[in-house]
Formats: C-alpha cells, sequence, structure tokens
C-alpha cells in the first residue's frame, strides 16, 4: 500500500502576522488597489438585494458596510 498524507493549507502560503500588516500598509500608500475589486458597498440592511445582484451577474464583490 502506498502512504498518502493529507495536508491542510491555512491562507495558502501566507505569514498572517507579517504579510496582513503588509497588504495593509501597501494599500494604504497606494500601491494596493483593492477598491477596483468591489463592485458594490452595501448596508446590511441590503444584503439579501446583495446575493440577488450576484446571482444576475450584476455584481462580483459587494461589501457590506456598517456605518
Amino acid at each position: 500500500m502506498q502512504e498518502k498524507r493529507i495536508t491542510r493549507s491555512s491562507y495558502g502560503g501566507a505569514r498572517p502576522q507579517q504579510d496582513f500588516p503588509a497588504m495593509a500598509r501597501a494599500y494604504r500608500e497606494g500601491r494596493l488597489d483593492l477598491d477596483s475589486l468591489v463592485t458594490a458597498r452595501i448596508r446590511l440592511e441590503e444584503i439579501n438585494a446583495g446575493f440577488a445582484a450576484q446571482k444576475r451577474g450584476e455584481a462580483i464583490r459587494s461589501v457590506v458596510v456598517f456605518d
């Protein structure tokens, strides 16, 4: 029998303690464009409409904002 092993991966190969602050810094400095990846910003009350827009193909990535 061949020996098989399953290896779990969290965050891909990222190192959250180092990489996440570096990405946040790059975003703040304008070196990482995340805003163009967001199709819509919606309130929590609009969540069902947001899912419907994604299902219709009108939105790719919606972000829920809390005011």
